[in-house]
């Protein structure tokens, strides 16, 4: 794709979850925002037109980050990807491509640039940046084969967080015996640790909430806890790992 527990899964259709398209507009737009990361934007725009997939510079407009799929499940404490798509939709609020061709399957979180910072995740879940190239995918792409979008881009520039993303993989390696949070490395930080315990609790209620499955939620119960977790992300922000 790149040039260079303790609790049980919860298992679904693999059916990849169905995105809203965007409008013609906004995805001429979208795909104009990806495809200026190359000097020569008409190659990109080529590539999609003849392979679905073009090859994109990263370090620029935007990182990324490879998930292993077996570190994504552990943290969302699902494993069908339709339901990893919904809660990945809701809690990374931002773009994920998925390429299962290579290294058991893999998630690639499209992340907001952090050279200033140090990515203190790079052996279990590398940031790609200058000098790397990431195989996107056209648009219109959201199912297999090849790579495709498992949370599609919903304006240009819409990139994640790399607090939201290392929340994930906390979350994720913190799964491997004993509680979740309890069992986090001692090096995490406080704040990190409350980014963690919020993003637990909003798991557990998406269990068991209907309306926060849909595209129309969440209930009232749910933003709450969605503002709760934007809040620690946003104090954890400061940190100079992430």
């Amino acid at each position: 794709m790149d040039a260079k527990t303790s609790r049980s899964p919860i298992t679904e259709s693999t059916a990849p979850a169905p995105a809203p398209s965007p409008a013609p507009a906004a995805a001429a737009t979208l795909s104009a925002w990806f495809a200026h990361s190359r000097l020569a934007s008409e190659q990109a725009c080529r590539e999609w037109a003849e392979s679905g997939v073009a090859l994109l510079p990263l370090g620029g407009r935007f990182d990324a980050v490879r998930l292993p799929e077996a570190l994504v499940q552990a943290a969302l404490g699902v494993i069908a990807r339709q339901a990893v798509a919904a809660r990945l939709a809701w809690l990374v609020e931002g773009p994920v491509v998925y390429d299962g061709r290579t290294l058991g399957g893999s998630y690639y979180a499209l992340m907001k640039p952090c050279r200033s910072r140090v990515w203190k995740h790079q052996d279990c879940a590398p940031r790609l940046s200058r000098g790397t190239y990431l195989g996107v995918p056209r648009l219109d792409r959201t199912e297999p084969p090849g790579p495709y979008w498992i949370v599609r881009p919903r304006f240009a520039g819409d990139l994640c967080e790399p607090a939201t993303v290392a929340a994930v993989i906390g979350l994720g390696q913190s799964t491997d015996g004993g509680d979740p949070v309890a069992s986090a490395s001692a090096s995490v930080s406080t704040a990190r640790r409350r980014v963690e315990l919020v993003y637990q609790s909003y798991l557990a209620h998406l269990d068991h909430c209907a309306p926060c499955q849909t595209e129309t939620g969440p209930c009232a119960d749910g933003e709450r806890m969605r503002r709760a977790l934007r809040a620690v992300r946003r104090a954890d922000s400061g940190a100079d790992t992430f």
